[in-house]
């Protein structure tokens, strides 16, 4: 189960999906640590008790995480700061 899941909608195409995916995650690891590649459509990001899907497709980005015990106090802000880069990656 996902502590965080988030979707937006775009209409970039599946570049500018995967594009957006990438610099989302790449704004993140400026703040957590992990490694990231490509599964199909899907940008997995894997690092200590940080653990991400960023879903790209053709009509949406989805970003889903899993958070370990010492980062899920932090829930709120790591949610707010994805929606955050979402909105500037992403537009509307």
């Amino acid at each position: 189960m996902a502590h965080i899941d988030v979707i937006r909608p775009h209409d970039l195409g599946l570049d500018g999906a995967r594009e957006a995916a990438e610099e989302v995650a790449a704004e993140l690891q400026g703040e957590f640590s992990f490694r990231t590649h490509w599964e199909g459509d899907t940008l997995v990001a894997r690092g200590a008790g940080f653990d991400a899907q960023f879903l790209a497709d053709h009509e949406e980005v989805r970003v889903l995480v899993k958070l370990g015990l010492v980062l899920r106090p932090m829930r709120r802000r790591i949610h707010h700061e994805i929606e955050a880069y979402l909105d500037r990656y992403i537009p509307a």
